[in-house]
């Protein structure tokens, strides 16, 4: 509380902030106002050209009052009626107390006397409000300031600036853009305020455009009253759209200057009623040089952490290239280095298939677009992948939709039009003459990819054009070395069954002999004999000795060398309809309660040269052995197609996979893992058939089924 006195009154100001009464003594007589407060009197007391009527104060921007002996207030000038909030009829003859309670609880107010014994009592009052907000937000730039120093992550950074400028300054939205060095634009990196953030987040301003654009250019504060009246500079559409939308007129923007680098801009959008004083100016100016500093310390954090993880990353590469020849292994990691190192919303390896020249996905780091997925293909010469392998260098372009060089199929331009990206680098994968395929980061719209990220791009390519190189010729190493074990594991087969078939040859003819023999001593015996019960003896017996020749018969054609007639031309597709026509009744009565389903898939192939009675004979063995492998149901499928210079027919099952030695003894003559009652010689039977017509049955099993293929070589009957 502070008691106003002078000229022995006194009254109750109210909650006021005093200061020392601006007075000065003359020597042996009263004190007096200062130089700064006397005025030349020019008529009686209460006129207002007196130094004691508050109308003369009227062009100051302090509240002037002066009251008589009673304090009681005699005049006021036009800032004491804003601040008492009435005007000069209104106060005249009061008592200044009752006023001051009035505005006292709402102001911050500063108040300095003049008392001058010839006159009445001066009342000067000044509102503290402003410089009080002043001093608070110098107070919180120093700690926005010192937090800011402490953080290192971007969007962290940004974020808490914007949301404190707009705290700070009164503002309805704030607005941060960063420099690019590579265009010299302002790209929106965050904001803060009321409505959608993402239609701000991402936006380009060019040079000089904008509040922003102005304020950098003339490297100051600069204040618009009305951004979309302004003439100064240039508002970009998408910019004019935003504020009409949220209703904002007013505007400063502010350039945030590290050093001898603009980093960027800082805008405060208000509504038209906001006025930016040289204060509200020099006080953003301040916080734009911490927030400035602030950017630039964690841009050169974020280099640095970038450099050493590149270094992380291709010390990782490098041990993968050298530890593994898996390529799609080494092709996701590498994938995944430069989508985190170059923060682009996708990286992609190709490789190069060399008889189509297509460029095929081996693997997608990031967000290529829903549309395209991990299987894309660039077919030859298309995308900006296309032109860097035709041109064996790197390319770059800020937007692939829109740049003349680029080729893109109308599926892949249509589904690009709705991926995340546009901007492209592409970089071949070279192996020493050869392009094996190439790298690709995909970024938003306008990203300009400088030297530094090409040669990183480069670094990469060259260890994907390594692993790919290495994988290939060990993939080459091991298709040969598959074939050789294959061409062995034949030769030992064949070997093997040769040798069956040669002692199956003797014991067969050997036995026919004998069978015959037998045949001819019962069928005289039968003549002989009358007795009824002697003659069904014999039958059975007969019975048993035609059984064994046909099981010697069905041995010969396993160890038949040749066909035993002219070939005709057979159609393998109208066979495998007559073999399942054959077995219906098995697969359809004798299939467990799932039943079995059976799919023909007929290929367009040529006839070849065969005997249709044999040909139906190993079709036939190869479907009733699938049947008998599926007791529960499941499914059977039989396809026909070419390949080179053969025609081939497979039949799989979905049964129980065979072990490995009943796959490796499946062909021998009377192996069998059924029941006694099956002989085991339906395959031996089909693999001499075969073998006969010059060509090959395979056998493969797994877990899911076994699969029977016969191949049979293409030419003309004879």
């Amino acid at each position: 509380m502070f008691l106003l006195s002078g000229n022995d009154h006194a009254g109750e100001v109210g909650r006021v902030k005093p200061r020392k009464p601006t007075t000065r003594s003359t020597p042996g007589g009263p004190p007096r106002p200062s130089a700064s407060r006397r005025r030349r009197r020019a008529g009686g007391p209460g006129e207002p050209s007196s130094p004691t009527s508050a109308e003369a104060y009227g062009e100051i921007a302090d509240a002037v009052i002066t009251l008589d002996t009673e304090g009681k207030v005699l005049s006021v000038n036009p800032t004491a009626e804003r601040l008492l909030g009435h005007g000069a009829a209104g106060v005249l003859g009061k008592p200044l107390s009752a006023l001051v309670r009035e505005f006292a609880g709402s102001y911050d107010v500063v108040c300095e006397l003049v008392n001058d014994p010839r006159g009445p009592l001066v009342v000067i009052l000044r509102d503290a409000t402003e410089r009080k907000r002043a001093d608070a937000a110098m107070s919180e730039i120093a700690e926005i300031g010192h937090d800011l120093g402490g953080r290192h992550d971007p969007e962290q950074i940004t974020g808490r600036i914007v949301s404190a400028v707009l705290r700070l300054f009164g503002g309805r939205r704030s607005i941060l853009y960063q420099r690019d060095r590579a265009t010299d634009d302002l790209a929106c990196v965050a904001t803060a305020g009321a409505g959608w953030r993402e239609q701000w987040i991402g936006q380009r301003l060019p040079s000089g455009v904008g509040v922003a654009g102005l304020s950098v250019r003339q490297g100051r504060a600069v204040w618009s009253p009305d951004v979309l009246a302004d003439v100064r500079f240039t508002v970009p559409g998408w910019e004019r759209e935003r504020f009409r939308e949220e209703g904002h007129q007013s505007a400063v923007g502010v350039p945030l200057v590290a050093g001898p680098e603009i980093v960027g801009a800082l805008v405060v959008a208000t509504a038209a009623d906001r006025v930016f004083t040289k204060d509200d100016l020099r006080l953003l100016s301040l916080f734009a040089a911490h927030a400035a500093v602030a950017i630039r310390n964690a841009d050169l954090f974020r280099e640095s952490e970038r450099r050493r993880g590149v270094a992380e990353r291709l010390a990782e590469v490098s041990r993968v290239v050298s530890q593994s020849l898996d390529p799609a292994e080494v092709a996701r990691r590498i994938a995944d280095s430069v989508f985190t190192l170059f923060d682009a919303k996708v990286s992609t390896l190709f490789r190069l298939e060399p008889s189509s020249t297509d460029l095929v996905a081996l693997a997608v780091s990031g967000d290529v677009g829903e549309e395209l997925g991990p299987t894309l293909v660039f077919r030859h010469g298309t995308g900006v992948t296309g032109i860097a392998v035709r041109e064996r260098r790197a390319v770059v372009t800020p937007d692939l939709l829109l740049d003349p060089r680029v080729t893109l199929t109308p599926e892949i331009r249509a589904a690009i039009q709705r991926a995340p990206y546009r901007a492209v680098l592409a970089v071949p994968l070279l192996a020493k003459d050869s392009v094996v395929g190439a790298l690709g980061i995909g970024d938003r719209p306008g990203r300009a990819f400088d030297d530094g990220e090409v040669q990183l791009a480069q670094a990469f390519a060259a260890q994907a054009a390594v692993a790919l190189e290495n994988s290939r010729l060990h993939e080459e190493l091991h298709r040969a070395l598959q074939t050789v074990e294959a061409s062995q594991q034949r030769l030992v087969e064949t070997e093997r069954l040769r040798a069956s078939r040669d002692l199956a040859t003797g014991v067969a003819h050997h036995l026919n002999n004998i069978l015959m023999v037998a045949l001819g001593r019962l069928q005289l015996l039968d003549r002989k004999v009358n007795a009824r019960e002697i003659r069904r003896d014999l039958y059975a017996v007969e019975r048993a000795a035609r059984n064994g020749a046909d099981v010697i018969r069905r041995l010969m054609e396993f160890t038949e060398a040749r066909l035993a007639g002219p070939t005709v031309p057979v159609d393998l597709n109208q066979l495998a309809h007559n073999a399942l026509e054959m077995i219906r009744s098995h697969w359809l009565d004798e299939a467990g309660a799932g039943g079995i389903q059976v799919l023909l898939e007929p290929g367009d192939i040529p006839a070849v040269a065969g005997e249709p009675t044999g040909l139906q004979e190993v079709l036939r063995n190869l479907l009733l052995n699938a049947v008998e492998a599926l007791p529960s149901g499941g499914r059977i499928a039989v396809r026909t197609w070419a390949s080179d210079d053969s025609v081939l027919c497979s039949v799989a099952d979905s049964g129980p996979a065979m072990s490995e030695e009943a796959r490796r003894r499946a062909l021998e003559p009377f192996f069998t893992t059924k029941e006694p009652l099956h002989l085991g010689l339906g395959l031996s039977v089909a693999y001499g058939i075969v073998h006969r017509h010059g060509g090959r049955l395979d056998l493969e099993s797994g877990d899911g089924g076994t699969i029977a293929t016969v191949r049979l070589p293409m030419g003309p009957a004879r």
